[in-house]
């Protein structure tokens, strides 16, 4: 179960960091009347939140591993 947890998070957060504005856009594009683009602050930091997802999905997946053998 808990490879499978670690795998949901390696897959969300290579996403977010491929992708950072994605969660932007059903996030905050509806309150903005025109056609704009997130920041610069905002894709960084959900760089960096993808990045911190993939590493909690691989300690999740090697802990997974580890406990199988």
């Amino acid at each position: 179960m808990i490879i499978f947890i670690g795998i949901i998070f390696l897959a969300i957060g290579i996403l977010r960091y491929t992708y950072p504005s994605i969660t932007w856009r059903p996030k905050e594009r509806w309150m903005v009347n025109s056609d704009s683009e997130p920041s610069d602050t905002y894709l960084s930091i959900a760089r960096y939140l993808g990045f911190i997802m993939i590493l909690a999905g691989s300690i999740f997946i090697l802990i997974g591993i580890l406990t199988i053998g």
